[in-house]
C-alpha cells in the first residue's frame, strides 16, 4: 500500500470536501479537482443510504466506483484513490503502426496485440486493500491510419479454463468503439486486428443507398450495434455493450447516417436507470425515440436494438 505525504493528502481531501457539499447544497453532480498536474472528475450520484462517487482520469482512461457514507474508511479509500490517479497512474503509451503494406501491418499489430493481452492474468489473489488497482490489465494506444485507438485488455469468465479476454477498443478521434471477448487459444487475435484496422478507417458519416431492405437492415444493426461472426466472436458497440457501466455523466457520440438522400442522426442521453436514444431526420425534420435500459437482459436489449434500426429506416424510406 502506498503511503502519501501529508500535504498531498490535506490538499487532495479538502478538494473532495468542497466538492461534495456543493454537491449537497447546490446539487451538482460533475466536478473537477486539480493535483499534481493532472484533472480528476468527481461524479456523485445520491443512492439514499449513501453516495456512489465515481472517480475518473482522462489521461489514463479509467474511472472508480466508491461508495461513501461519511465514514472514517470510506474517506480514507476515495482519498487514497483519488491520489492514485493523481500521483501513482501511469500515463498510457502509444505505439505507431507505419507499415507499407497490409502484411507488414498485420504482422506488427499481432506482435503488439499478443505481447500485451498475454500479460493478462487473473488478479484474484490482490488483497483487499488493492483490489481496485488495474492488476492484470493492460491499456494503451495505437496510433494507426493518423488515427488514436485506445485498447483495453482484461481478464473475463472462464479465465483458468479457456484463457478468456475482454477487450474494449475506442477511437479518440471518432467516438466510436467496440466491445469483444475471445480466447488466446482460438482465433480471435486475428478478428481483434481487422476490428482495430475497421476503427482506423471507419468513415465519421455512414452511407448506405441500396435497395434491399433487408440488407440495409443488417447492414444498419452491424454499423450501429455490432454482429456475430461465423466463429461466435461478439463484436458489440457502445452504448449496447454494456449500458449497465454508462453513468448519467457520459457523454456518447451522436451517429450520423446518410440513408436514400436523407440524413439520419442518432443521440444517446444516458439517464439513472436507461439511456434516451432519439433518432431525427435532418433531411424532413421526423423525429422519434426508444428507451434502452440499463439493467436489459439480453434479449430485452435485442429487440429494442432492432426496433431502433426499423424507425431509422422508417424515416429514410417514408414517402412525404
Amino acid at each position: 500500500m502506498e503511503y502519501y505525504s501529508r500535504p498531498a493528502w490535506v490538499d487532495v481531501s479538502q478538494k473532495f470536501f468542497e466538492a461534495y457539499v456543493n454537491f449537497r447544497i447546490e446539487g451538482t453532480t460533475e466536478h473537477w479537482i486539480e493535483h499534481n498536474g493532472r484533472e480528476i472528475k468527481l461524479s456523485f450520484y445520491d443512492e439514499s443510504d449513501y453516495v456512489l462517487v465515481i472517480i475518473g482520469c482522462s489521461k489514463i482512461f479509467r474511472e472508480m466506483d466508491a461508495r461513501y457514507d461519511g465514514s472514517a474508511r470510506n474517506t480514507e479509500e476515495i482519498i487514497r484513490k483519488i491520489l492514485w490517479f493523481a500521483l501513482d497512474a501511469e500515463e498510457l503509451e502509444v505505439y505507431t503502426v507505419k507499415a507499407s503494406n497490409t502484411e507488414e501491418e498485420n504482422k506488427e499489430l499481432s506482435d503488439l496485440l499478443t505481447e500485451k493481452y498475454s500479460r493478462c492474468y487473473d488478479r484474484y489473489c490482490c488483497s483487499l486493500e488493492e483490489y481496485w488497482k488495474p492488476e492484470g490489465e493492460e491499456s494503451f494506444i495505437i496510433e494507426l491510419h493518423d488515427r488514436q485507438i485506445h485498447v483495453w485488455f482484461y481478464p473475463e469468465g472462464r479465465w483458468e479454463e479457456l484463457g478468456y479476454i475482454c477487450a474494449s477498443l475506442y477511437c479518440l478521434d471518432t467516438d466510436n468503439g467496440c466491445l469483444i471477448t475471445f480466447s488466446q487459444t482460438g482465433d480471435g487475435a486475428d478478428y481483434l486486428i481487422r476490428l482495430i484496422q475497421d476503427l482506423s478507417l471507419e468513415p465519421e458519416i455512414i452511407e448506405l443507398n441500396i435497395t434491399d431492405f433487408e440488407k440495409e437492415h443488417n447492414l444498419i444493426r452491424e454499423a450501429l450495434v455490432g454482429r456475430t461472426t461465423e466463429h461466435g466472436l461478439q463484436r458489440e458497440r457502445v452504448p449496447f455493450a454494456v449500458p449497465c457501466y454508462i453513468w448519467e455523466s457520459d457523454k456518447i457520440s451522436d451517429k450520423f447516417l446518410n440513408l436514400h438522400n436523407r440524413s439520419i442522426r442518432i443521440q444517446f442521453a444516458p439517464k439513472a436507470f436507461h439511456i434516451d436514444i432519439i433518432i431525427s431526420c435532418l433531411t424532413t425534420g421526423k423525429t422519434t425515440s426508444l428507451v434502452l435500459p440499463k439493467d436489459g437482459k439480453y434479449e430485452e436489449i435485442n429487440e429494442i436494438c432492432e426496433e431502433m434500426v426499423y424507425k431509422i429506416q422508417e424515416l429514410a424510406w417514408e414517402v412525404i
